[in-house]
């Protein structure tokens, strides 16, 4: 789920993203599609009519989370996977996955992928950093 404007868009509404489901069964409890669905399904019943945002506040008046919310909870979670919230902030996300991934022995090439880089030096100049956990 993109919370920003993509690289190759610079103003506009949000072009759509497609997100995939994991149709692994061992990795069903990570899967992004069905986090989402169980979210949206758990917060029906304290969800106010006329809010289009999908993350809401979990205290009432339960309206539409403030973007200071939404990046605490992106570091919290990044935390707990193990990210040096002292290095990445939320805002690089994108970096703190993609320099977590090569240290755990992914490929350059299913980051360029996954990130949508279309070199390997924007991607080691901008995003590559080291991390400690």
């Amino acid at each position: 789920i993109r919370l920003t404007l993509p690289k190759q868009q610079r103003s506009g509404p949000l072009l759509p993203v497609r997100i995939e489901a994991i149709t692994d069964s061992s990795l069903y409890d990570v899967c992004p599609v069905r986090a989402t669905l169980l979210y949206i399904e758990k917060t029906a019943n304290i969800r106010r009519s006329g809010i289009k945002e999908l993350f809401i506040a979990s205290t009432k008046p339960h309206g539409a989370i403030a973007s200071k919310t939404g990046s605490n909870w992106l570091l919290h979670s990044m935390e707990k996977s193990g990210i040096d919230t002292a290095t990445f902030k939320a805002h690089s996300v994108c970096g703190a996955a993609a320099s977590r991934k090569v240290n755990r022995g992914a490929s350059f090439g299913e980051i360029l992928k996954e990130g949508r880089w279309s070199t390997s030096s924007t991607l080691k100049k901008f995003y590559l950093r080291d991390i400690i956990n």
